[in-house]
């Protein structure tokens, strides 16, 4: 390999590089790569922008705190927007069973843990067999497949009829209806805890991406470990609920009042239908979006014609129903999507954020670029269909406060999209021990050390991290 000599005598060779620099403070995963010539030399390696910390703690030590944060992660996540319509649908069911025995009830507190288990186990096997495989995934994964999201739009409009009357999907789907403490109520437990985790993969509560994240880099016993913790935090709440009395007391009698609150549901989760359909619409485009609305058409023709006595409208009934699977699963817009993405610029200007929110599109290399004037710079890794991503940017980075504060201080705002899959981004987020969205990065510059934001911001997180990177 060509070799560079520095002025005070260190050789640098001049080819791609990876490896672990141990010091006094701790030992850090670094990576250099051929860049600009160094200072006193004619060629040579500069040091990348892939440089982690290392994660606090060692050992067993590291891996009980991993599991006591995903534990609390899984906690907070029933907080979580997007899991907010099946806690509502849960708490009717829960409402439904206060004449129940309390062995009637904790059998359903014990289903409904199952179910969440099961599927967090099922989506980590396959998260890590995958990544095993070479494959960049990380926690949402799920929701990088247009189909995927295509399929929820479904679910969550069936789950809307049924919450108002227009059908009767049963116990079995859903976890509600008189069967309750049959054995299609204990079905809808389990299904009710499946759905949970389905609704809960397009949010990462705090906590959960630094466990998650060193989870995903350790054997399969200690990853399975991590995830399982999160999944017993999640179902925690609804699980003491259901086994310990004193509880289970504070809840409302059941009466008439429940058949208003069941129907005043069913907006929530038409709500979060066309939120699907608006993520669904940025990933594969304004075809694909229009075509799962007429795949949602036919279902409601389905609904419409099933409920007549006459055979053949029956048979119009099975038609429209298999129209809707034929969209859902042969179009091209879901099976090749075009993805749609934001407004991120791709030339590669150094520029202040203005006053229009503009964003310079991620890359390795126009990030590397754009360090490397000694400027600050913002780099936001987030995805169309991550809510806790969209709430920050509503709520902080989007607002005038943090726009005019960028400008002031010029430091140019980048945004890596991981909406649809991107093994750059994957890459990106794997050097910050990270599974999943949202990831926010200060790079102070000037040397200074970068600065990772919490999970959940608010404008004085964000012009708090400005002023500790700036050190004023």
């Amino acid at each position: 390999p060509a070799e560079a000599t520095r002025d005070d005598g260190f050789t640098v060779l001049d080819l791609p590089g990876a490896g672990v620099l141990a010091t006094d403070a701790g030992a850090w995963e670094i990576t250099a790569r051929p860049g600009p010539p160094l200072p006193g030399t004619t060629g040579g390696a500069a040091l990348s922008d892939e440089v982690v910390p290392p994660a606090e703690g060692t050992g067993a030590g590291l891996i009980l705190q991993s599991i006591l944060f995903a534990f609390v992660g899984g906690l907070i996540l029933n907080l979580m927007p997007c899991v907010f319509p099946v806690l509502a649908l849960k708490a009717i069911s829960l409402l439904e069973s206060s004449d129940s025995t309390a062995g009637e009830r904790r059998m359903h507190g014990l289903v409904y843990t199952a179910g969440v288990v099961c599927s967090f186990m099922l989506v980590a096997g396959v998260l890590v067999a995958l990544r095993a495989s070479g494959q960049e995934l990380g926690w949402g994964y799920q929701l990088q497949s247009p189909w995927f999201v295509a399929a929820l739009v479904y679910l969550f409009f069936l789950m809307g009829l049924s919450f108002s009357g227009v059908i009767e999907l049963g116990a079995g789907l859903a976890g509600v209806g008189q069967g309750l403490v049959e054995k299609g109520g204990l079905k809808g437990s389990f299904f009710t805890g499946v759905l949970a985790v389905v609704v809960a993969s397009p949010c990462t509560a705090p906590f959960m991406g630094a466990s998650l994240g060193f989870a995903l880099t350790q054997p399969m016993a200690i990853a399975l470990t991590v995830f399982l913790a999160l999944a017993l935090g999640m179902a925690t709440p609804f699980l003491l609920l259901s086994i310990v009395p004193g509880l289970g007391r504070l809840l409302p009698r059941p009466g008439n009042w429940m058949v208003t609150l069941k129907e005043v549901m069913a907006f929530p989760m038409y709500l979060t239908g066309i939120w699907l359909l608006w993520v669904l619409g940025r990933q594969a485009g304004i075809n694909a979006a229009m075509l799962v609305l007429i795949g949602c058409l036919l279902i409601a023709v389905a609904v419409y014609f099933w409920k007549r006595p006459v055979r053949w409208q029956r048979g119009l009934a099975l038609v429209a129903s298999l129209g809707a699977v034929f969209v859902l699963t042969t179009t091209s817009p879901l099976s090749e999507p075009v993805p749609v993405f934001s407004a991120a610029r791709d030339d590669g200007s150094a520029f202040p954020l203005t006053a229009d929110g503009d964003a310079l599109r991620y890359s390795p290399d126009r990030l590397a670029s754009l360090r490397s004037d000694g400027g600050p710079v913002f780099l936001n890794v987030t995805a169309d269909w991550c809510i806790t991503c969209k709430a920050n940017e509503k709520v902080a980075l989007g607002t005038d406060t943090i726009k005019n504060a960028m400008t002031a201080q010029h430091i140019r705002y980048m945004k890596a999209d991981w909406t649809n899959r991107d093994a750059e981004v994957s890459r990106l987020l794997a050097r910050y021990r990270r599974s999943g969205v949202p990831l926010y990065v200060f790079f102070p510059g000037d040397g200074k050390a970068e600065v990772v934001l919490p999970q959940l911001l608010s404008k004085e997180k964000v012009l708090t991290a400005f002023k500790v990177g700036q050190g004023s």
